[in-house]
């Protein structure tokens, strides 16, 4: 997957150029390929010994067992003559114009999914696919949101038909990225394939999706998982301001869907769901009558559309779909300060919530003055003064985003 991503391509050939040669890149690729279980084994018998371990506590002995290390070799015996494989497909000089893509983008509907798909050629023939599931409304999933995360984290932790590693597996095999997560109303995925591959990687994607097993002990992995995680986070500066920030923009009632815990209040919702919750909120809320099915890159469209409404068509949502909206909340100015003794690091956040919808005709003028004061990483002035020039920060910017909803 390495040469269908300009930026990997960059910046790993730039590490390969440091150690004295960019084709070393394309030596390590070819000699990778050749690696057998059997090699992996001995070299972990002849590196990985006790005697050079570093522990918590030093006992000398009189002789040391040390591994004696070969002399590395020259690189330029390495790459002598070196000759690469056939060249990956380049793909296409594409015009990302908004005309074009509008242009080149074939919208339809496979029944209640609708989809956007813009065929075109790629390196390395990649294609990119979002799936989104959309479901319940404000009502419906009042006190459900560590439910509604737990149910999406569930999905790639095993079917019906292969558990959590063979579908791993497969997906190496498929040479395939998925990515499946979600929480409140919606629960997305993110593919990234080859076009030979597209149709195996949807199919296996539309059986996580329809036939998860939820396994017992998967759940209780994911669960310690989650509170390993609250607990590592309940001291850290940007955390603690986060959720503050959060909590006083957007102050929703505890059993509303936008509402943001504490880090307390996490456990506690973690530790009262159980797996009957998970069963039951996938089988009273996911189907697909609310779907948006986006595909990008190189693949055929025809049979992408049938591929989506064989996985996508038939599934019906039990519940209908309306959209959580976003709430105006006018919020008094205050300001609130959490001391983290143990952490030199610090966060600051500021806000104000703007009763503003996208199609306002300030909006536009809106989010360039953002993009001017804040939006650029390096180049707005909030980053040059801040960051470039007075040298008091690593990172500042500012945001326009909608709350929650």
């Amino acid at each position: 997957m390495l040469l269908k991503n300009s930026e990997r391509v960059g910046l790993t050939m730039s590490e390969f150029i440091a150690k004295g040669d960019w084709r070393l890149a394309y030596l390590y690729r070819d000699q990778l390929e050749k690696v057998t279980p059997d090699q992996v084994l001995q070299v972990a018998k002849t590196y990985f010994k006790p005697s050079n371990r570093t522990t918590g506590t030093f006992i000398p002995e009189e002789k040391s067992d040390r591994t004696e290390i070969p002399a590395s070799p020259e690189v330029a015996v390495l790459v002598k003559d070196y000759k690469g494989k056939a060249a990956a497909s380049e793909g296409e000089a594409f015009d990302p114009s908004p005309e074009n893509i509008e242009k080149r983008t074939m919208r339809g509907s496979l029944g209640a999914t609708k989809y956007a798909m813009l065929t075109k050629e790629t390196r390395g023939d990649v294609v990119v696919a979002r799936v989104s599931l959309r479901f319940g409304d404000e009502t419906s999933l009042k006190g459900k949101a560590t439910i509604s995360e737990l149910t999406a984290a569930m999905l790639d932790k095993g079917t019906t038909k292969h558990n959590r590693q063979q579908i791993q597996d497969e997906l190496d095999r498929l040479k395939a990225r998925v990515q499946i997560f979600g929480s409140g109303s919606s629960v997305n995925v993110n593919i990234e394939t080859e076009r030979n591959n597209l149709e195996a990687v949807v199919k296996l994607v539309g059986e996580m999706l329809k036939s998860p097993a939820f396994s017992a002990d998967e759940f209780e992995k994911l669960k310690q998982e989650e509170l390993a995680g609250i607990e590592s986070q309940r001291s850290e500066p940007t955390a603690l301001a986060n959720i503050a920030f959060s909590r006083i923009l957007g102050p929703y009632p505890k059993d509303d869907i936008r509402y943001t815990p504490t880090f307390d209040e996490q456990v506690e919702m973690l530790n009262n769901t159980k797996l009957e919750d998970v069963k039951k909120f996938y089988s009273d809320f996911y189907g697909a009558s609310n779907a948006t099915v986006t595909v990008v890159g190189d693949f055929d469209d025809k049979a992408a559309q049938k591929l989506v409404n064989e996985q996508l068509g038939a599934w019906k949502s039990p519940k209908k779909y309306k959209r959580v909206e976003s709430k105006h909340i006018d919020v008094p100015a205050g300001q609130e300060m959490i001391n983290t003794p143990d952490k030199a690091n610090a966060m600051f956040f500021a806000g104000m919530n703007i009763k503003m919808k996208n199609d306002h005709p300030d909006y536009p003028a809106l989010l360039l003055g953002n993009y001017m004061l804040g939006g650029g990483f390096l180049n707005s002035r909030l980053a040059v003064r801040i960051r470039q020039k007075e040298g008091i920060s690593y990172g500042v910017g500012s945001l326009l985003c909608r709350r929650a909803g």
